[in-house]
């Protein structure tokens, strides 16, 4: 079973509702197994895909967008960053966050913050491929009560690498952005290969950001 992004998580909840044993082998491209700090930006109407959406709403602008639609998704809220993770401060407490603009629903919060009990553990089955070396929203802080991001090159430019990485789990590094890790070339022989092709990038080049 081959997954990417989100799919990864879709895959893990499967495995721990009862498909385990339908499934040999398990391979997640970019999956944010610890969420990934798009997921705050999409809630804030601060994600520039959120922001492009927009302008073809002739009658609504990003911040109506998110309170009447996407901030209406669970999906969204299970992407949050995990506190496993990310600990400055608790983004699953609708009071953490910013008092004005786009708010998130604390019915919805309070339901993604079981996620982690709903995914499979890390086993031997799982391999886990995450791009490198792109530009990434890697840490966020509480600044006058707004939302602060900074970036690195930990990531693939939408999960941090840190988030992607399950301890235990074979892994494999690339440099590529998120939404091409399914069509590039060395990933797919990977794959097909039982991973006997070898990806380039190693870990130890990757803890940095280091390009």
């Amino acid at each position: 079973l081959v997954a990417h992004s989100m799919g990864g998580l879709v895959a893990r909840a499967a495995l721990k509702q009862g498909a385990s044993p339908r499934v040999n082998r398990l391979v997640m491209l970019g999956t944010p197994n610890h969420g990934s700090f798009m997921a705050t930006q999409a809630i804030r109407a601060t994600l520039d895909t959120i922001r492009t959406l927009a302008k073809f709403d002739l009658r609504h602008n990003a911040e109506e967008l998110c309170a009447q639609v996407f901030n209406t998704f669970p999906s969204l809220y299970q992407l949050l960053p995990s506190p496993r993770k990310f600990s400055a401060f608790d983004l699953f407490d609708p009071a953490a966050w910013p008092p004005d603009g786009p708010q998130p629903l604390p019915d919805l919060l309070r339901a993604a913050r079981e996620l982690p009990d709903q995914l499979a553990p890390p086993s031997d089955r799982f391999h886990l491929i995450v791009g490198v070396n792109q530009e990434t929203v890697t840490g966020l802080e509480l600044r006058d009560r707004q939302f602060a991001y900074t970036q690195s090159r930990a990531g693939d430019g939408t999960v941090p690498l840190a988030f992607a990485q399950l301890d235990g789990v074979s892994t494999h590094y690339v440099d590529e952005s998120h939404g091409s890790l399914p069509n590039h070339a060395q990933v797919a022989r990977a794959v097909d290969s039982n991973f006997a092709a070898i990806l380039p990038i190693s870990a130890s080049r990757t803890a940095s950001g280091e390009s």
